[in-house]
């Protein structure tokens, strides 16, 4: 892509499994062409993007859009966000939104005292359409309230090696999330 300048070749790599879960096991190097070689311009630690769409800029630039998942205790949060590796290191990545999946916990933290509702949240399909600059997210998601014998029967289940009880289960929905792009920035609408 054409990440800091429109002019600039410069690949994104990914890497994985190279840093611990505080940084999301991995993170991103860029490089540059110079003459017959390629240099390493940068590598930034926790940043991801392994799932991810090139969108233009106006200005010739490439950003990326890309959907990543992390979690800990049974709980995932998925996110979509804007990369632009042009910008310094704490600006190159905005969140455009998060889901959250807690099905592996029923809903619980633990223990029955502290409950939130089930979600499931799960992003099916992430495309750029540059015909009419539109980014659009598909989101499978829905949640459900539960309560501290909905939390036990369902741990129940899960410590018999179950399925979560149907009747526990979230249903659930898609969801089609619009995304203008100005050539600049990504406006939900």
């Amino acid at each position: 892509g054409h990440f800091s300048d429109p002019a600039a070749e410069e690949p994104a790599v990914a890497t994985s499994g190279c840093e611990p879960h505080s940084m999301k096991w991995g993170g991103t190097a860029l490089f540059r062409r110079d003459g017959a070689k390629w240099k390493l311009k940068w590598y930034h630690r926790r940043l991801i993007i392994n799932d991810c769409v090139m969108v233009r800029r106006k200005d010739g630039r490439d950003l990326l859009v890309c959907s990543d998942v992390d979690g800990g205790q049974g709980t995932n949060w998925r996110t979509l966000s804007v990369v632009d590796l042009a910008q310094p290191a704490r600006f190159r990545e905005k969140v455009l939104l998060t889901v959250t999946d807690n099905l592996l916990t029923c809903g619980g933290w633990g223990n029955s005292e502290t409950i939130v509702p089930i979600q499931k949240g799960v992003f099916t399909d992430v495309a750029f359409d540059r015909a009419h600059a539109v980014l659009e997210a598909k989101i499978e998601y829905g949640w459900r309230r539960i309560t501290a014998e909905g939390w036990k029967a369902c741990s129940d289940a899960q410590n018999a090696h179950r399925k979560m009880p149907a009747r526990l289960r979230p249903l659930t929905k898609i969801y089609d999330l619009l995304f203008d792009f100005d050539g600049e920035t990504f406006h939900i609408t």
